[in-house]
């Protein structure tokens, strides 16, 4: 963020949304060693009580860096396959 008070802002911080009615169905992936952990399933709670089709899956165990590392951790290689999962039942693919 070029200036701290731009985190604030909806499109940096969706949590921060007046609404979030109308918005597309969403999967949020969240590590358990994560300081945004907490954002994510507050996130898919907000998105939720909104009416949006909204869930959150933590990977336990695991840090926020986990997906690049699908060469050498089943955790990564798991994750990598949920997101594609998601994609596709998201797109109706």
């Amino acid at each position: 963020m070029p200036h701290r008070r731009t985190a604030r802002e909806p499109l940096a911080s969706p949590l921060r949304a007046a609404s979030h009615a109308g918005l597309p169905p969403a999967v949020i992936f969240t590590a358990e060693f994560d300081p945004l952990r907490g954002d994510g399933a507050a996130y898919a709670a907000a998105l939720r009580a909104a009416g949006v089709d909204a869930s959150a899956v933590q990977y336990l165990g695991v840090t926020h860096d986990t997906p690049i590392f699908t060469g050498v951790l089943p955790a990564a290689r798991r994750w990598h396959g949920d997101v594609v999962a998601a994609l596709r039942r998201l797109h109706g693919h």
